[in-house]
């Protein structure tokens, strides 16, 4: 199949958001951007991409000629979700917490998740794995790797990103009577 084929046969312009960076897979809803993403962050395993996000290979390839056309405004697309997931010149976020030490992002490693240094575990992991099973030695014994503190730093990176969307919540009106 030639790129042609395949752009038209896996990609899809969104159509609540314009402009050629934000095509996503049709019928899979992955914006083609997050998935260059992942696969600069899997050193160009189209494969390995293809099974994280639980698409056929193919789509990848599609993906990845779209990208060769459009590569400019991908790569600022991507760079902006960088910038956006990254709370270090957030109002809000604790410069002197521990979780700075532990905690990084880097667009070659999970996409630029938040992860522990020095793995791939990223952070998210981690609060799905204590929010299924709070039981820190289990977490510990999944991932021998990590430490205690490593775990609270992870608390703490989650705990200055709720606060930092707390601070940047509008206040919503409500529509009930005053109590009498």
């Amino acid at each position: 199949m030639t790129e042609e084929e395949l752009i038209q046969r896996y990609i899809q312009r969104d159509p609540d958001k314009p402009g050629v960076e934000e095509a996503r897979l049709a019928n899979y809803y992955q914006h083609v951007w997050a998935l260059i993403g992942h696969w600069k962050a899997t050193n160009h395993d189209a494969a390995e991409v293809a099974a994280a996000y639980d698409v056929p290979e193919e789509a990848i390839h599609a993906a990845l000629a779209y990208y060769r056309r459009h590569k400019a405004a991908i790569d600022t697309r991507l760079a902006a979700h960088m910038a956006s997931v990254d709370g270090s010149d957030e109002p809000g976020v604790d410069a002197t917490s521990d979780h700075r030490d532990r905690i990084t992002q880097n667009p070659e490693v999970m996409v630029g998740k938040p992860v522990v240094r020095g793995s791939r575990v990223p952070v998210e992991r981690v609060l799905q794995h204590l929010a299924d099973n709070p039981d820190f030695d289990d977490l510990l014994a999944a991932y021998p790797h990590l430490t205690l503190d490593d775990v609270r730093a992870c608390l703490v990176y989650a705990s200055a990103a709720v606060s930092r969307q707390r601070k940047h919540r509008r206040p919503v009106a409500t529509s009930s009577p005053p109590r009498g």
